[in-house]
């Protein structure tokens, strides 16, 4: 099925006796560092649990990122906009609370779920 997908979709010949489909060259490229995905969803939570306490459509809320994160952009370290943002560090609680809440509500997270 794989080659004839191959074949069909790619501008490139497989090559025999390959197996390309058991290749997942996006984790073997970076494997020391592909743990930042759950660890930037960890603070994604964390950030986005504020709106959670104030309401999505908070006008304050809003305002309070834009001002803390999406003005100072570059010019500021990463987490100082986030402690900037929440008053506080960044910890993993809203992170936990979440994936509890999937697993309980039979949810997959696959960290693209909101």
């Amino acid at each position: 099925i794989w080659n004839s997908y191959q074949s069909d979709l790619s501008p490139f010949d497989t090559l025999p006796d390959t197996h390309q489909y058991a290749n997942f060259g996006h984790l073997d490229g970076y494997s020391a560092i592909y743990y930042t995905y759950q660890w930037s969803l960890a603070i994604a939570t964390d950030m986005f649990s504020r709106f959670e306490e104030n309401g999505l459509r908070d006008k304050a809320t809003a305002a309070h990122y834009r001002d803390s994160v999406l003005v100072p952009g570059s010019s500021k370290p990463a987490a100082d906009l986030v402690h900037d943002f929440l008053g506080r560090d960044w910890t993993p609680q809203a992170y936990e609370d979440h994936l509890v809440n999937a697993a309980e509500s039979g949810e997959a997270d696959d960290g693209d779920s909101e």
